[in-house]
């Protein structure tokens, strides 16, 4: 069950700037991993959780999974939620929400879903290394993720600075949708983004027009994207 949409059928978390991401685009953003990338040892880590989507799209593709089918049902579906799947939030609403959407109502003593009140100072911070060996110790001492996927917070360009922590605690990709502004934006974090981000990127989607995707009224353009960090163009 969707959670989130039946609480907040018109996108955005009450009168905050949260504003969930479509489940089509979760969609999307999850199918971009190859078909082979959801074994037992994998690491999902939602760096900004507001609704859980996107750690209930990697449940469901990790339950399915033809690698984890030698599990029973019981079995596998504990493996996943404790083993597996993390995320960072720093509002309580968002916390209960994504834990409700993920776990339900099932009493786990391991849930790893986190709130940092102060997750989006942290994220601005100039080391990334620093900052990833931080929130690390918030998740349990697990500072090393296959896969790091969101929709970061956009005020004041954080959303690159998510995409580069992202990049940090990844070992293999990252999914982000952010502004398209890191396309032609000057500025030296959008350079750095440019020289060192863009050329990993191996699967970009634009979109022009925001509405298409999400109800925001700043940002005009917007696109989703999967880093590959083994490749370079």
């Amino acid at each position: 069950m969707d959670v989130a949409g039946k609480l907040y059928p018109t996108g955005r978390i009450g009168t905050t700037n949260y504003i969930l991401t479509p489940e089509n685009i979760v969609n999307d953003m999850i199918n971009m991993l190859p078909a082979d990338f959801w074994t037992p040892d994998v690491k999902v880590l939602d760096i900004f959780s507001k609704s859980g989507r996107f750690l209930m799209a990697a449940y469901k593709k990790l339950f399915n999974s033809p690698y984890l089918a030698d599990m029973d049902v019981a079995k596998r579906k504990r493996h996943i939620l404790t083993e597996q799947l993390f995320g960072l939030t720093d509002d309580f609403t968002c916390l209960l929400i994504s834990e409700r959407m993920l776990y339900g109502y099932a009493q786990y003593g391991k849930k790893n879903i986190r709130m940092v009140e102060d997750l989006q100072s942290i994220v601005k911070t100039t080391d990334k290394k620093l900052v990833a060996e931080r929130l690390g110790k918030e998740l349990g001492e697990q500072m090393e993720f296959d896969l790091v996927i969101g929709n970061p917070p956009y005020n004041k360009g954080a959303d690159i600075d998510f995409v580069f922590l992202g990049c940090e605690l990844s070992s293999k990709y990252v999914c982000m949708i952010t502004p398209a502004k890191w396309q032609n934006t000057e500025g030296r974090k959008y350079e750095e983004f440019r020289e060192n981000i863009v050329p990993y990127m191996s699967k970009v989607v634009r979109f022009k027009d925001r509405k298409d995707i999400m109800k925001m009224d700043k940002y005009k353009k917007v696109t989703y994207y999967m880093i590959d960090k083994k490749m370079r163009k």
